[in-house]
């Protein structure tokens, strides 16, 4: 994505009951497989109402050849 000019991130780096806040559950690494699955393969992409079409389609084309 970033080579082709396109911002994206890891949204949540750290999966929710990893997080500090949540410490007192005492939930470890692979209580929530599935959490911390989604945590490593969900990423945000650019989205906003100031986005133009051509953006958009740039964005699609990159993922549909990625």
């Amino acid at each position: 994505m970033e080579a082709s000019g396109i911002g994206s991130m890891i949204h949540y780096p750290v999966p929710p009951h990893l997080q500090p806040a949540y410490a007192e559950l005492g939930l470890r690494d692979g209580d929530l497989p599935i959490a911390e699955r989604i945590h490593r393969e969900v990423f945000s992409l650019p989205i906003y109402p100031g986005l133009k079409p051509a953006q958009v389609e740039h964005v699609i084309s990159v993922l549909r050849h990625a």
